[in-house]
């Protein structure tokens, strides 16, 4: 369990300062695996109510409890903040999660208590009530979602998008498994945390599995794919594993003995190990879009660098931003000056027609003929004509 819980003393009363996420698994697992405590209300802000059967107190209201507790335990973000109000208010008693007990916590409710707490009451039964409150006492947040396939310009785009609305950003990504690339939920748990906040959601290559489709839907999500010609994405993402040659980014690359081949060794690797991965991120959305009507709107890494701004501007009419053209092109010159201070903006590596030269003819008619199962898919955005012919 994070060690912070272990250090409340025992047969505490408290308070918990959140009603998020984190304060709703806090909660559960104390109840668990503390049953010495007694967790007497919630703390939060801006509001007033009920949560899990616990008055949800505002914090300008304290001093009418002022003697009814022994320690608040503070699950939020913006603990510092909230450290310094309760110390003007004369109150000292009180302990702060950290990220690195978020994360914790997480794994700790998901992979060890999970089954147990299912007999008495489902994690989801909590999430669905902390959903239920803010539906029924706060407006929907604008909510952008920004999904990509590999090496296509992701952190150029959030950076210029975050700089442009001042939204806050977030990973829906399980922060425990932030690195398995193959866990394609979004994480639900955050987004209904954040079901009041203007934000924009990074997902880093997911699919759109039916699961997902139904949280965008429900949370309503406008959605864009960032894609690139995937004869392009080849050699990117060869450059960046061998950026990472400490990291073993995928464990079986190892196996492979992979940074001692050639190129072309390392090119043939990539393509049998990772296309599969590519065609799946687009033709899930591609379907999607076309055959179940979801609201996406595809962008290439080719028009993002190349027409930056005009890109932008799509962009932002797409998600009703309401950003003049001045303002985008400010925010971009922002952007761009960042390049040399943020490695992962760099496009020097990501230039468009290396596959065309770097790629044999032999791992190009590949890719091509991977294509071919696909019915009724249009590659032209990966570069790939509908006869599985490769584009000028």
């Amino acid at each position: 369990m994070p060690s912070i819980f272990k250090k409340i003393p025992e047969n505490s009363k408290i308070c918990i300062y959140g009603t998020g996420e984190t304060g709703i698994f806090a909660k559960l697992l104390l109840d668990f695996i503390r049953d010495d405590i007694k967790v007497i209300c919630y703390l939060d802000s801006f509001k007033s109510g009920k949560l899990n059967g616990l008055d949800i107190i505002k914090v300008d209201d304290i001093d009418s409890i002022k003697n009814q507790f022994d320690l608040i335990f503070i699950c939020s973000n913006f603990s510092d903040e909230i450290e310094g109000f309760l110390k003007s208010k004369g109150i000292l008693n009180f302990k702060s999660m950290k990220f690195i007990d978020y994360s914790i916590l997480r794994g700790y409710v998901k992979d060890q208590i999970l089954n147990e707490l299912y007999i008495k009451k489902p994690v989801k039964d909590y999430i669905e009530e902390a959903l239920d409150f803010k539906q029924k006492n706060t407006v929907c947040g604008k909510h952008l979602l920004i999904n990509t396939m590999q090496k296509s310009g992701t952190q150029f785009l959030l950076e210029i998008l975050t700089e442009l609305t001042g939204y806050k950003r977030l990973s829906y990504i399980d922060s425990k498994n932030f690195f398995d690339y193959r866990t394609e939920e979004y994480y639900y748990p955050e987004m209904v945390d954040n079901y009041d906040n203007d934000i924009i959601a990074d997902c880093w290559h997911r699919n759109a599995t039916y699961y997902n489709m139904s949280l965008i839907k429900k949370f309503n999500f406008k959605t864009v794919l960032l894609v690139r010609n995937i004869f392009d994405i080849i050699p990117s993402f060869r450059e960046y594993l061998l950026s990472k040659k400490d990291y073993f980014y995928f464990s079986y690359l190892k196996d492979y003995d992979f940074y001692n081949l050639s190129a072309e060794q390392q090119h043939d690797i990539v393509i049998k190990t990772h296309l599969g991965w590519l065609f799946e991120i687009y033709v899930s959305w591609y379907k999607a879009r076309h055959t179940h009507g979801l609201d996406v709107m595809f962008v290439t890494y080719d028009d993002l660098v190349d027409n930056t701004e005009q890109t932008i501007q799509k962009i932002s009419e797409y998600y009703e931003l309401d950003k003049t053209a001045n303002q985008i092109a400010k925010t971009i010159n922002y952007v761009n000056n960042l390049k040399s201070k943020k490695k992962e903006l760099n496009f020097n590596k990501g230039l468009k027609g290396r596959g065309k030269t770097l790629l044999t003819d032999k791992q190009k008619q590949f890719i091509m003929n991977f294509s071919k199962p696909y019915v009724n898919i249009d590659f032209r955005l990966l570069g790939i004509h509908s006869d599985s012919k490769l584009l000028k």
